[in-house]
Parts: C-alpha cells; sequence; structure tokens
C-alpha cells in the first residue's frame, strides 16, 4: 500500500518550480542523520482518524512538517514560499495510489531560525485530511 508520504516525494518531484529550488532527492521522510544542506525533512507529528457523515469512508487528518534546511535565507525561504504556494502543496488534492487520496492540505504553521553553525531552518506545518478506501 503507498504511504501519503510516499506520495508527497512523487508529487514534490512533479512539481518543476519545487524540484527546480530543491530537488525531490534531497526530500527525506522521517528521522535522518548525517546529510548536509540543503534538504528538506518531513515528519508526522501527529493523526487522527475522522468519520465521514455520508457513505462509508473514513478520513485521516495528519499533521506533517516539512523542516527546510539551508545555509542560504533567500534560497531557504524561496523553497520555503513555494511549498507554501498552491503551485506547491498548499490546497492541493491528489490520489495516493491504491490507499485512497488527498481531499485537501493546507499550511498552518510556519516559522523560521538560524542555529549557531549559520544554517537557516525553515518549518511549515501542514494538515492534511487523507480519505481512505471504504
Amino acid at each position: 500500500m503507498a504511504s501519503l508520504e510516499g506520495q508527497i516525494l512523487t508529487q514534490w518531484a512533479g512539481k518543476a518550480t519545487l524540484n527546480g529550488l530543491l530537488a525531490s532527492t534531497a526530500v527525506y521522510i522521517g528521522d535522518i542523520r548525517d546529510v548536509d544542506p540543503p534538504y528538506c525533512q518531513i515528519t508526522r507529528e501527529s493523526a487522527f482518524t475522522q468519520d465521514r457523515m455520508s457513505g462509508s469512508a473514513r478520513v485521516d487528518v495528519v499533521n506533517l512538517r516539512f523542516m527546510i534546511f539551508h545555509s542560504s535565507h533567500v534560497s531557504g525561504a524561496a523553497i520555503r514560499d513555494e511549498l507554501m504556494s498552491d503551485a506547491g502543496f498548499d490546497n492541493n488534492t491528489f490520489d495516493v495510489a491504491s490507499n485512497g487520496a488527498v481531499i485537501v492540505m493546507r499550511h498552518e504553521n510556519n516559522f523560521e531560525l538560524q542555529d549557531d553553525n549559520g544554517i537557516w531552518s525553515f518549518v511549515t506545518d501542514f494538515e492534511v485530511a487523507h480519505q481512505l478506501p471504504a
């Protein structure tokens, strides 16, 4: 069964501007170590199931955190801004292979900070409504 995060990687690769700013090969799921910037790390922060009122469809509401690490503030901010745009992932819908569909994906929160080593972190949280097959 295809994972939500795996499909997001596929979607990222297909978004020319976003993939041009940061290649999907530099996007990682879950915990990672010893990766030099620039890169993006996607983590699942929380999830809960919401039953739909009509029919037997089930919707998982998943909170994903996208953390972009970059040595350049300008370049990192450009990736974050594209990620949060409609051309990126905000207000997007897409199929998750044999595992349902994303009904909507919306950014909920974002912030940035610079570490003592000079690396910038751009953090964006998305709430994803993932409708599962009946």
